[in-house]
């Protein structure tokens, strides 16, 4: 026979508690080198196998049916060992080359199985030790893990209900190739490792216009997936590349979080008004953070949480510094007028603002009060 399959196990099958009859494809010599297993326990004696014509694939029947539920897989067992013996001027007959050529294939197909399912290391590297301990170890960039069983039994890596899939940065998450059903991911930071870290989600409304609104937010792989920033997780402004060094511009990093957090605003009901939608709240972990222009607050009732309140100094770990003659934080009503003017639209009335504080020097002259400009009803707690 010619030896055209490549698997060296049937898929993993589940009894029904009636079924006795299991087929498989994988091709084997003899019934006695097929192996079978029922919840992970080899059974020898609780079946028989019956080949298909040439040996490509069979059946394993059992004498009574599997409960339900219970796993089955049959593997090929196939033997090592060589009988076939050639004489001086004997008979040479192709079959039994055949058989001899078979043997061998079966064998290889079944070490490589084999081998897939070992720990391995790049050519000429040492496999690194496995850490002590029951569960599954899991190795990532050549570092050896070990996750409790149960954890990992959650499901596949990016898979709903699963573990999360790590991605690396995300500035760099638009070059990456991510496989149709791995649908969560982690980065390791923004732009820099450890360093606002954050969860995206597969999601068809990311489109290429989507990213260009909004870079900060999400993005598209190579091969056109598109992910976004998950809400289900506390969402800081790290995440949206803050870096809170007193030096660099963070502003950007603001308006995004602020953008994000209203574009995946939910209701409870029929509402498309903002107005009753749920914003998440915006973390601002502590830090110095500063900010080139004004924090404009519209469109939506935030809540801008930041580390806490030292109460002992009357400091804050979280400080926003703005820039010379520049107003901190403004809080638009439907219409603001004046200084302070927008289009019409949305106020962000309701908003709430906590445990920051802002460091601005007001322009001589200007009407403009510095620090919090308040056009709507706003509720500030533990600021300065």
């Amino acid at each position: 026979m010619t030896v055209n399959n490549t698997t060296s196990q049937a898929e993993l099958a589940y009894g029904n508690g009636i079924a006795t009859a299991f087929p498989f494809a994988f091709e084997a010599m003899a019934p006695e080198q097929v192996g079978v297993m029922v919840n992970g326990v080899v059974t020898p004696n609780s079946h028989t196998v019956t080949l298909n014509a040439g040996g490509a694939g069979g059946t394993v029947t059992f004498a009574s049916p599997p409960a339900s539920g219970a796993e089955v897989l049959s593997f090929s067992y196939p033997s090592f060992l060589q009988q076939v013996s050639f004489t001086n001027a004997g008979k040479f007959l192709p079959e039994t080359h055949d058989a001899v050529a078979d043997l061998g294939s079966i064998r290889d197909i079944y070490l490589l199985g084999r081998i897939g399912e070992a720990l391995r290391g790049p050519p000429g590297s040492p496999i690194p030790a496995l850490p002590p301990g029951d569960g599954v170890v899991v190795i990532e960039d050549g570092v050896p893990t070990l996750v409790p069983e149960d954890e990992f039994a959650q499901g596949a890596p990016g898979t709903p209900g699963g573990n999360v899939m790590a991605i690396g940065l995300f500035t760099a998450a638009a070059g990456l190739t991510i496989a149709v059903g791995t649908d969560i991911v982690q980065t390791s930071g923004y732009s820099v490792a450890g360093k606002g870290h954050a969860i995206y989600l597969a999601d068809a409304v990311v489109d290429a216009a989507y990213v260009t609104a909004n870079p900060r937010e999400a993005f598209r792989t190579v091969n056109g997936r598109g992910f976004r920033i998950s809400m289900q997780q506390q969402v800081n402004v790290l995440m949206f590349g803050a870096v809170a060094n007193n030096v660099a511009d963070d502003l950007p990093a603001f308006e995004a979080m602020l953008k994000a957090v209203k574009n995946q605003a939910v209701t409870t009901g029929d509402e498309t008004n903002i107005y009753y939608r749920a914003v998440p709240p915006c973390h601002v972990p502590a830090g110095l953070y500063y900010l080139s222009n004004t924090l404009e607050l519209q469109d939506a009732s935030y809540h801008l949480i930041g580390a806490g309140f030292a109460a002992q100094n009357g400091g804050n770990p979280t400080v926003l510094r703005f820039a010379a003659g520049v107003t901190g934080i403004r809080v638009h009503s439907i219409d603001t007028l004046g200084e302070d003017s927008k289009p019409a639209g949305i106020s962000a009335i309701g908003s709430q603002i906590e445990n920051i504080k802002l460091n601005t020097d007001g322009a001589a002259g200007s009407t403009t009060a510095d620090g919090f400009r308040i056009r709507a009803m706003t509720f500030l707690i533990n600021c300065s």
